[in-house]
């Protein structure tokens, strides 16, 4: 028997977001099914107006910039596309190239292997909603085309049809701060790591200037309750030990925390009992300032 199926959503025309600068496509989701995930591919259109007009979307400069799932009042997903596309690079979904985004619901393994329970139960909810920035005209194309004509979002659902017995929630969530200081930079609480749920891992992103790099961060460390240390890692160790458990490298600027890479759920990092965890301080020693820190969250929120 099968595992999936598939659900196709309307095409949708963003060609009046792309020429009027910019802007949400807000996508109302069906609600009666358990998902996996889901697939946005983006078809250009021509281009009208300007000197030689040209497309120059890529993965660096994609035609979405942002994903959000809201279900009700949860927040699923919120990230910018540059950070689901380095996720979907280490968890083995779609390759990234500016047009086409899997956006996983469920949580898979480094093997990319579905996680079952961990789907997306739409039935549940009565307001689901896909939400994708969309940039203005001018900052996906060159040679100042004054117009888009049929550039097309198509958006298909995928479907685990197995009873996977008990669910959780699993929320994939961005953060930013900027480390001011070169040296020591204290963030507590830290704004990467909350204390209400159980961490599969955190992806970090540093640049400076828009400059992706590995060479802006020396250390990492992280405590608890302000005397237990959870970790205290050079970002080179760390980048590093990410490379041998997703057997590839992270691109430039990217380093992960990962601690739970398999199904074995006791790998998952407790921050749910604020009782027992009053605080967790996060210390970022650069080598140079302004640092701008980007991260996103796998947590899973328990009941």
């Amino acid at each position: 028997m099968p595992t999936h199926s598939t659900y196709k959503y309307p095409a949708y025309n963003i060609d009046q977001l792309l020429n009027q600068g910019g802007g949400v496509l807000n996508i109302q989701l069906q609600r009666n099914a358990l998902v996996s995930k889901y697939r946005v591919v983006v078809i250009l259109g021509s281009l009208s107006g300007g000197t030689s007009p040209a497309w120059t979307v890529s993965a660096s400069n994609p035609i979405i910039q942002n994903v959000t799932l809201n279900a009700d009042n949860n927040t699923i997903i919120q990230m910018d596309t540059d950070m689901l596309q380095e996720l979907n690079k280490l968890f083995g979904h779609v390759t990234a190239n500016g047009l086409v985004f899997d956006i996983p619901v469920a949580d898979y393994t480094v093997d990319n292997v579905e996680i079952p329970g961990t789907e997306f139960p739409s039935y549940d909810y009565i307001n689901n909603n896909l939400l994708l920035k969309i940039p203005p005209l001018s900052q996906v194309t060159s040679g100042s085309p004054t117009a888009s004509s049929g550039t097309t979002v198509y958006l298909v659902e995928e479907d685990y049809l197995k009873n996977p017995g008990a669910l959780v929630m699993v929320k994939k969530i961005q953060n930013v701060a900027v480390l001011g200081i070169t040296g020591d930079n204290y963030l507590v609480p830290s704004p990467f790591l909350s204390v209400d749920g159980l961490y599969k891992m955190v992806l970090y992103q540093f640049s400076q200037n828009g400059q992706l790099s590995d060479n802006l961060i020396n250390y990492i460390k992280t405590e608890l309750n302000g005397n237990l240390t959870l970790s205290d890692e050079y970002y080179s160790t760390l980048k590093a030990k990410d490379e041998s458990i997703f057997r590839q490298p992270l691109d430039p600027g990217y380093v992960a925390d990962i601690y739970m890479p398999h199904m074995d759920v006791r790998d998952l990092l407790p921050l749910l009992n604020p009782n027992i965890i009053t605080s967790v301080k996060q210390v970022f020693n650069t080598a140079t300032s302004p640092v701008q820190v980007k991260s996103v969250k796998i947590e899973y929120m328990v009941q």
